[in-house]
């Protein structure tokens, strides 16, 4: 769902020309909402807050491989929760002179805070590990380990 935000409304930032280099995503406030991080030529990096009202559900996944790469790039994750799934590959090389934020972000659109989600991390070497999550969480999930550790959770 989105909406035309004017430039007068965007902090003066759209309202001006720049001439930019590098453009990647990141959670930088850490409230479960993607912002947009601008690197330009002549001029300070700019970050666009997302300030979007919701009241929809995410889920972000940190991922760390312990018999494959620390940072598991081809590792697939695969969500299901309520009788939807979403799947998402980690991946690198995703922009010019920047890399998006090491972490795969689900919107899971109005779930409960009780909702169970499980968690599926397909590693690249074949290796297949479950575990649970809950709505507005951030999870850790390390390669062989039981359980995942919540790094971040909203309510």
């Amino acid at each position: 769902h989105f909406r035309l935000v004017e430039p007068s409304t965007s902090g003066g930032y759209l309202g001006r020309q720049h001439v930019a280099r590098a453009l990647w995503t990141v959670d930088a406030d850490r409230d479960g909402r993607v912002d947009v991080m601008v690197t330009h030529q002549g001029e300070p990096l700019a970050l666009l807050a997302n300030e979007t009202e919701s009241e929809n559900a995410w889920l972000r996944v940190r991922l760390v491989g312990r018999s494959v790469a620390r940072d598991p790039v081809g590792a697939t994750v695969s969500i299901r929760w309520d009788r939807a799934t979403r799947m998402a590959p980690l991946v690198s090389g995703d922009g010019f002179y920047c890399r998006n934020e090491s972490v795969l972000h689900f919107g899971l659109g109005p779930v409960s805070e009780e909702q169970e989600i499980a968690v599926s991390v397909d590693w690249p070497n074949g290796q297949t590990q479950t575990v649970r999550a809950k709505p507005n969480e951030e999870l850790l999930v390390v390669q062989n380990e039981l359980e995942p550790f919540v790094l971040n959770r909203s309510e």
